[in-house]
């Protein structure tokens, strides 16, 4: 055997065999450190023998059952000790504390996030099984996973790993199906599932004791994995549960997920970030006192040569010590330790040189067998690593002897793995091997992981590229393929993007790449349609020079729908193309199963285009037909047809109808987790159906938003909405006088360029109220190139119609009224070109200010009839509001006072019983001008204060400009009142107690009462009854 355990043929007159330090060590649960002591004090005897190595000390195996070690004898060679017992973190004081403030938390039920950062070997590790450690003593089930090199890592590769059955601690609960690794496939195909169900395992866990929940390596985790984590830590706030991760936070770079990510999770988690450093001189000071007894100078040498040569770096520091103890050159004598001359010791320049020294230990034929265990990774399977190298059992086991002796690798408990101590090991052995050797094993594993039952495509593919192989692209594929049925699409994408470059040069698999080039073009559809769109344009002209006519069919009608996302104008296109769908054989629609392209070709999503670009009848017809012909289709598309025919019905008006399809949809979304899915339908929900028909349901909208945000954040486009946003909770916001947060979140939508019409409608819409029409003018034509000369469709058709509608408002507001005429007649056509029923009365209202702008106040009289008729068939509350408002102000300028007063009433009724403070001030001030010109002024002022206040809030300006010209101001006031003085006093005049202009004024009372004190001093008065007749003198109250 080797120097691993025993000395080679060395059996004493008792039948003891003689055993290494390293193989004592690991007997006794301590270091080789406190063996060379117990050695040193008479405790375990010990001979010099020759070894492998060298002359080296053995333990005769019989003296293992007589040693006595003490109970609680510290481990001197442990860099971290047991806080409970006195022992000391070396450098790690405060860091350990706040880890146990966490735990102890925890324990008490505040569980919560810990983010642990250090570079490779600062001790992070050590750090959190000390943790552990502390944990399991206070009776806290300890569950714990790592993740790997990314390009390797499966979605959700660190979770399921942790419940292998054959890894996971004992007494466990069995997890649910989705975290076993034989469905480990269909698993990832489902986030929100997922996700419940790991949340569901760890508070079951958690109900019995606490759990400590430890991942490592975190800078190496797929998305899917963080975006779990994420879920998780927004839930352990109020159970027993603390997560503790570790990452290389300067390893991040801007490609990987976690770079993205983390400041999300930072954010949601609202996690306790603690960094590692470097060991500074206090610490190796320390380090070294407690280990080695050594005299002031020898101390003081020793502590600047580990300075120097490890750079702080913890596991160097130890490393350097166990290297210049096996030379001698730190040495017991005696008593105490005596340290040797260091300038004579090879000290390696670099710290890879001392692992490259420490590998040079191993026999050649180890080291041959090791660089294959390298190129498998961190942690090898001794099955695998056997199948690769083809080496007997007892070959290899001499070689994992040899590893384990010289510290090289660590047996992982109760399983048949090993792994490197630390990356640069395995980095090292890696990179000395050449090219040629290193693809060659690469290429080996690759074969012997492919021809396992259920090969994991991810991995399979990662060797199989590292190796050069062509074969790594049908592995590739398949990977992206299984990512894109869990809507993981960057996944898909980077996947795909990796086959692509193999199948580049290959003249034999053009085809093959053209049909790949229209499924990276499905992956980026929603994220970069641009590049989608090229991509198909070199699979058409592939498809041509290989005379693919399938391909050629399906091409035309993917770039139809993919330029769709892109905001163009494609509906022709998609109809003609969708006529060679339609005529594609059965066969290949069956070789199509289990691709991006199955979906994109189905009858029910083209039913969804359809209802996108405004055909509610044609998308009616097409969904209902999906659903006649196809009972037994995948959930998905079931869902897509219903959301097709929601959208169908919500268009036409029909709003019961439409929320009991986006309801069904919903149940088959759930079904396949496609969670972006869940939050459109409510999305679409919201915008066509219940802010159009029930806008005065609050509770309910905000019900539904709080829905449709928790389905998005589930979703796999979580990582892009912004944190308490989403698209259609854009418009609540609006509705609700919270433009800040709208105009926020639309711009954050409009950078990821989530729905760009719909945000630029919005945009336009705020930028309007506000008083900035350049700009609005600028977004309107980034949106509609052509102006009023757009044609009808645009996908989302109804944010097309209401854009078309924010520009002939801004034209009116110009005083350009040929410019508004243009507008208003693009709108009619837009209408009817599609059979909406929503958005009928914006064009009466628009011709109503049209020629109440020309002073034909009959015309525009019955213009706005003829829309309150509109918004009331359906019932549409927004739209009649609207018409109330502007028939009130009509009847106002034709002096028709009874019927302004008529039309008031319902608009006052409608606004307020929305909770929308825009339209209540606009409301307001068309009150006050009826005030005004039926001769009671000056009952006026507290409408046009509180129209005010609104208007100064939401930085309205144009309705400012309004509400000044309809305020008399007085010529000259005595005394220097200030504007807001004047209004105080104002009101005061009216009657009104200070709470009340408080109220009115959106100020405190205790302001309120110090604009009084001002107006008494300036004024030379000291009561209200002064103040009033002041306010009447000089005209202040109507």
């Amino acid at each position: 055997m080797s120097d691993g355990g025993y000395a080679p043929g060395s059996t004493d007159f008792d039948g003891s065999e003689w055993l290494t330090l390293p193989a004592v060590a690991r007997h006794f649960g301590v270091s080789t450190h406190t063996i060379r002591r117990w050695i040193h004090d008479g405790r375990l005897p010990a001979e010099k023998r020759a070894g492998r190595f060298g002359e080296q000390f053995f333990v005769p195996s019989a003296a293992l059952d007589r040693a006595q070690e003490p109970a609680q004898e510290p481990d001197h060679g442990a860099v971290w000790g047991d806080p409970s017992t006195g022992r000391q973190l070396i450098g790690r004081r405060v860091e350990f504390e706040r880890l146990l403030a966490a735990l102890h938390a925890a324990i008490e039920g505040r569980g919560g996030v810990v983010l642990v950062a250090g570079d490779a070997g600062v001790g992070k590790s050590v750090l959190i099984e000390t943790l552990a450690g502390e944990a399991r003593a206070a009776g806290v089930q300890v569950i714990g996973a790592r993740c790997y090199e990314l390009d390797g890592t499966p979605p959700y590769g660190p979770w399921l790993e942790m419940f292998r059955t054959d890894r996971a601690p004992p007494n466990l609960p069995v997890p649910a199906p989705a975290l076993s690794v034989k469905d480990a496939l269909e698993a990832v195909a489902g986030r929100r599932k997922l996700h419940d169900q790991v949340l569901s395992f760890f508070t079951e866990l958690s109900r019995h004791r606490p759990v400590l929940l430890l991942l490592g390596d975190v800078h190496w985790a797929d998305e899917e994995s963080i975006h779990l984590l994420r879920h998780l830590g927004r839930q352990v706030g109020q159970r027993p549960i603390l997560i503790v991760v570790t990452y290389r936070h300067v390893e991040l770079r801007p490609n990987e997920p976690l770079y993205r990510l983390l400041p999300h999770v930072l954010r949601e988690t609202e996690a306790e970030r603690i960094t590692l450093r470097e060991w500074d001189r206090e610490a190796v000071v320390e380090l070294v006192t407690a280990r080695y007894p050594l005299s002031q100078a020898d101390q003081d040498r020793l502590v600047t040569f580990l300075l120097h040569s490890s750079e702080g770096n913890p596991f160097f520091v130890n490393e350097l010590l166990q290297s210049l103890e096996d030379e001698g050159v730190l040495r017991l004598a005696g008593e105490g330790w005596v340290l040797g001359e260091l300038s004579g010791v090879r000290v390696p320049p670099l710290l890879r040189q001392l692992i490259d020294e420490r590998l040079e230990r191993l026999a050649p034929e180890a080291r041959h067998l090791l660089q294959a265990a390298a190129v498998i990774g961190e942690e090898v399977p001794i099955d695998v690593w056997q199948a690769v190298t083809e080496v007997s059992d007892e070959a290899l086991a001499d070689v994992i002897e040899q590893a384990l002796a010289v510290r090289v690798m660590v047996e992982l408990p109760q399983e048949p793995v090993l792994r490197f101590r630390h990356k640069l090991y395995r980095q090292s052995l890696y990179e000395h091997m050449i090219l040629l050797r290193r693809r060659s094993w690469h290429r080996r594993i690759a074969e012997v992981l492919a021809a396992e039952p259920n090969p994991d495509p991810d991995v399979v593919a990662r060797y199989f590229s590292e190796a050069g192989d062509p074969r790594a692209a049908e592995w590739l594929i398949a990977s992206g393929r299984r990512a894109a049925g869990a809507f993981a699409l960057a996944v898909t994408a980077a996947r795909f993007e990796k086959a692509l470059a193999i199948l580049e040069g290959d003249d034999h698999r053009k085809r093959e790449r053209a049909w790949l080039l229209c499924e990276l073009a499905e992956a980026y559809r929603f994220t970069d349609p641009q590049r989608a769109i090229a991509y198909l344009d070199t699979a058409q002209r592939i498809a041509n020079e290989v005379g693919d006519e399938e391909l050629r069919t399906i091409i035309p009608y993917c770039n139809a729908r993919v330029r769709t996302y892109a905001a163009q104008n494609t509906y022709a296109a998609l109809r003609e193309s969708w006529r060679g769908i339609e005529g594609l054989p059965e066969s290949t629609r069956h070789a199509l199963a289990g691709t991006p392209l199955a979906y994109a070709v189905s009858r029910a999503t083209y039913a969804q285009l359809l209802a996108h670009y405004g055909a509610y009848g044609p998308a009616l017809e097409q969904a209902e037909r999906f659903l006649a012909e196809s009972p037994l289709a995948d959930p998905r598309e079931h869902g897509t047809a219903y959301f097709a025919i929601g959208l169908a019905h919500g268009g036409l008006g029909r709003p019961s109808e439409a929320r009991a399809a986006f309801d069904q949809a919903r149940t088959y979304f759930r079904q396949t987790e496609a969670y972006h899915m869940v939050g459109a339908t409510y999305d679409w929900e919201l915008d066509l159906v219940l802010q159009v028909y029930y806008p005065d349901r609050v509770e309910e909208r905000r019900r539904m938003l709080d829905e449709a945000a928790r389905a998005w954040r589930h979703s796999v486009f979580g990582a892009l909405v912004p944190p308490g946003s989403l698209p259609t909770m854009i418009d609540s916001l609006l509705l609700e006088g919270r433009w800040d947060e709208a105009r926020a979140s639309a711009t954050a939508f409009l950078g990821a360029n989530a729905q760009p019409l719909g945000m630029r409608r919005i945009l336009a819409d705020l930028d309007r109220r506000q008083g900035d029409s350049s700009r609005a003018w600028a977004r309107i034509a980034e949106a509609l190139p052509d102006g009023p000369d757009t044609e009808p469709p645009l996908s989302h058709f109804p944010f097309g119609l209401r854009l078309i509608g924010v520009a002939a408002e801004l034209a009116l507001d110009d005083g350009d009224l040929d410019w508004a005429r243009r507008w208003i007649l693009a709108l009619e056509r837009w209408l009817d070109w599609s059979d909406i029923e929503v958005g009928r009365a914006t064009p009466d209202h628009l011709w109503a200010r049209y020629y109440a702008a020309q002073g034909d106040l009959d015309r525009a009289w019955q213009c706005q009839r003829e829309g309150l008729r509109h918004a009331s068939n359906p019932r549409q509350p927004l739209a009649m509001l609207t018409a109330h408002r502007t028939l009130a102000r009509l009847a106002t300028l034709r002096r028709d006072f009874a019927a302004a007063r008529q039309h008031l009433v319902g608009a006052e009724r409608l606004a307020a019983s929305f909770e929308a403070p825009y339209s209540l001030a606009l409301v307001q001030v068309t009150h006050a001008e009826l005030l005004i010109a039926s001769g009671r002024g000056h009952e006026a002022g507290g409408l046009l204060a509180a129209a005010r206040a609104t208007a100064e809030a939401l930085g309205a300006k144009p309705l400012l400009a309004v509400i000044d010209n309809l305020e008399p101001r007085p010529t000259a006031v005595p005394g220097g009142l200030s504007a807001r003085e004047i209004e105080v006093l104002r009101l005061v005049a009216e009657g009104l107690t200070d709470a009340e202009v408080a109220v009115r004024l959106s100020i405190s009372p205790r302001t309120v009462g110090g604009h009084l004190q001002s107006i008494y001093n300036k004024l030379g008065i000291s009561s209200r009854t002064a103040a009033t007749s002041f306010a009447h003198k000089y005209g202040l109250v109507r």
